[in-house]
């Protein structure tokens, strides 16, 4: 397991290079209202360990994520678990296929036209 910190403002390319290296995304957020990071981790289908703030909960399905409270102990329980569980990383990342596929502009598009038939 190799964990590296980087601390400063990334590039598009170095978010991109820096997702393909991940095995997990960690949100240890106090506070928020939503994170554009979690499109990013929805649509690489990384597994995530996210604190139980903001507006996680609607941005994430449960079972695409763990939700932790933000504390430092249960982060690193979390992390432990999901390295040693093959089975549930697999599973997190099926999660995340599906929540992938509710966010794309092809399944907006379909809902948005369904509502209008609704309206007209």
């Amino acid at each position: 397991m190799k964990i590296e910190i980087v601390d400063k403002w990334l590039t598009n390319d170095e978010i991109l290079h820096y997702l393909s290296l991940a095995d997990i995304m960690l949100f240890p957020y106090l506070e928020a209202t939503q994170s554009g990071v979690a499109t990013l981790a929805i649509n690489y289908l990384k597994p995530s360990i996210v604190t139980k703030v903001g507006a996680f909960a609607e941005q994430f399905d449960e079972d695409a994520v763990v939700f932790v409270n933000p504390n430092a102990d249960e982060f690193a329980k979390a992390i432990n678990s999901l390295l040693d569980n093959d089975r549930k990383l697999a599973a997190m990342k099926h999660a995340m296929e599906k929540a992938k596929n509710k966010y794309s502009w092809q399944h907006i598009a379909a809902e948005f036209e369904a509502q209008l038939r609704d309206v007209l």
